[in-house]
Parts: C-alpha cells; sequence; structure tokens
C-alpha cells in the first residue's frame, strides 16, 4: 500500500509578548524566557482565562481549521479547558 506523507503545520499563538521571570529555586536549571497564556492571579482567574479563550479562538478563526491541538503545560491546560468551556 501507499500512503502518502503527512504534512504539518505549527501555529504556536503567543497571548504575552513580555517574558517572566523564573520561579524562585529554578535558577540556573532551565534557561529562559518564559511566557504564559495568562497570568496566575487567584483574585482575577476568570477574567485572564476569558481573555486566553478569546485570544485563542482568534487564531483558530483566522489560521485554523485543526484537526489537532498540542500543548505543554499552561498551553495544554488552556487547550483542555478551552475544549471543555466549548463543549458546553
Amino acid at each position: 500500500m501507499n500512503y502518502s506523507p503527512n504534512t504539518y503545520n505549527l501555529y504556536a499563538p503567543q497571548l504575552d509578548k513580555n517574558p517572566h521571570s523564573l520561579s524562585p529555586g529554578l535558577e540556573g536549571v532551565v534557561d529562559g524566557p518564559f511566557y504564559n497564556h495568562y497570568p496566575r492571579d487567584p483574585t482575577l482567574p476568570s477574567a485572564h482565562l476569558t481573555e486566553a479563550f478569546d485570544h485563542i479562538q482568534r487564531a483558530i478563526d483566522s489560521h485554523g481549521p485543526f484537526d489537532a491541538v498540542m500543548g505543554f503545560s499552561q498551553g495544554a491546560a488552556l487547550a483542555a479547558a478551552l475544549i471543555a468551556h466549548h463543549a458546553k
């Protein structure tokens, strides 16, 4: 059987353009810069998450559709939360 090669396009939307400092205790262990999709603010979690959802939705609207999503760390949590939110 003859299979055609798969093609992959990587699109990595980045909400925060400013690198953040390293968490205490990790200096010298990993190199930066470090970015996030939303700040860790326990006083306003839904406001920041809504902004991140909107940013990702704009990226999907302008660069999608996508067959798959892959995320790491906060990006994986954001992708899973967006999928769960969209399923409501």
